[in-house]
């Protein structure tokens, strides 16, 4: 029993990750984040990342269907994950999973 439920929530995870998700889209951005001069845009799954190159003071946003992080280039697969502000709800999702199997396999 407690496999299964387990199974269940890795599984649940696992699914919403391939989920389409938003991201920011700007150009010249500049340094300072406002985004409500940016537009958001959907993308297509699982596949695409979010993207946010930074090149001096100049900084743009956007979604790529691939992406290579490197020196001022960002990549993320998480809903408005290309803001300036970290989104970490993967990371609290993975959280609340290994408390959840940690709970169960305690009891």
């Amino acid at each position: 029993m407690k496999v299964l439920l387990v199974c269940s929530l890795l599984i649940v995870l696992l699914g919403c990750s391939n989920a389409a998700f938003q991201c920011y889209k700007c150009n010249n951005c500049g340094t300072s984040w406002d985004p409500s001069k940016a537009t958001l845009v959907l993308t297509e799954g699982g596949t695409n990342y979010c993207v946010k190159r930074v090149s001096g003071t100049t900084v743009t946003k956007d979604y790529s269907a691939t992406c290579s992080q490197s020196n001022g280039v960002y990549c993320c697969q998480d809903e408005l994950c290309n803001s300036a502000i970290s989104n970490s709800s993967m990371n609290f999702a993975m959280i609340v999973l290994f408390s959840i199997i940690g709970f169960v396999f305690k009891y």
